[in-house]
């Protein structure tokens, strides 16, 4: 998983979560409190470069 294959996944959806490097969930609204970035610490399973979440915390990448 990384964050070109979660969007790919949510076609029409705006807002893509990525959490525990591997998971991926979409929406179109934010709901969401904001948390250090440092607690999103685990790279994407899919490409290490980029950041997938963390231990019950998700990345939000607005697309």
């Amino acid at each position: 998983t990384n964050i070109l294959s979660c969007k790919f996944f949510s076609i029409s959806i705006f807002i893509l979560y990525l959490q525990f490097s591997s998971e991926c969930f979409c929406g179109n609204e934010l709901n969401t409190t904001k948390r250090p970035e440092k607690e999103c610490n685990m790279p994407c399973s899919g490409n290490k470069i980029q950041i997938c979440g963390g231990n019950q915390k998700m990345s939000v990448y607005l697309v």
